[in-house]
């Protein structure tokens, strides 16, 4: 995130601290206000430098745009970009009591600028970490209370007394879910065999809770829900 303000008056002059990545960098037209100089000439001084990496790092080229003033087209015109190293590299031949203010001032920009954004990235890594935080804790909450329902349900499914012998629990048919493959039913009564619960396995396994219950109760691992069959 960038700070609210990039924006520091230099020499009267407003000078935009605009950001690539977590770097900020000014421009060659900023620069050549503040020192009172011809960006033209700025704009020669960076292109007499040696075609290194040093300046392929911390002198981006781009164009900016000027109004036409025959009403046509925008007029584009060359600009650099340029990092905090650029700048120091190109303001060493800039001399004077004043030049020597104004770099002073330029290095306050730039500390500023980076000293922002490292503050903005912790607190945006400390409220991450207290979002992940909440989440995780929601997500056990959810599991505990998912477990307790599986064995809620397993409690439920115990037969019932009736003062009729006859009567008998009515199994409602539900529609059966997608086949297990072999090796998915041998660890469901695996599991199972261990006291995992159906909620449990059927997490385990990435499947839908019901597919495992289904399994369970065709296999005759588990007893059905109870529905008491109407007089």
């Amino acid at each position: 995130m960038l700070p609210q303000s990039n924006v520091v008056v230099i020499n009267n002059r407003e000078v935009v601290f605009a950001f690539k990545g977590e770097k900020p960098f000014i421009s060659s037209r900023d620069l050549a206000a503040v020192f009172e100089k011809r960006h033209a000439d700025v704009i020669r001084a960076i292109d007499a430098l040696p075609q290194d990496e040093y300046r392929q790092r911390n002198f981006a080229f781009t164009f900016y745009q000027i109004t036409n003033p025959k009403g046509g087209k925008p007029i584009e015109k060359p600009m650099y970009k340029l990092t905090r190293d650029g700048f120091a590299l190109l303001a060493m031949g800039f001399t004077g009591e004043k030049a020597h203010k104004w770099k002073i001032a330029f290095i306050e920009g730039f500390n500023k600028m980076e000293a922002e954004l490292k503050n903005r990235a912790s607190a945006d890594s400390s409220a991450l970490n207290r979002l992940v935080g909440v989440i995780e804790r929601q997500a056990a909450t959810f599991e505990r209370l998912a477990d307790a329902l599986d064995r809620k349900d397993e409690r439920s499914s115990e037969p019932r007394e009736s003062d009729d012998e006859s009567d008998e629990f009515v199994i409602i048919k539900r529609a059966k879910p997608r086949k297990l493959s072999a090796e998915e039913k041998a660890l469901i009564e695996f599991e199972y065999s261990r006291g995992a619960s159906a909620g449990e396995t059927a997490r385990k396994l990435k499947r839908n809770h019901s597919t495992v219950r289904f399994y369970l109760l065709e296999r005759g691992l588990l007893r059905p829900y109870p529905y008491a069959k109407e007089s």
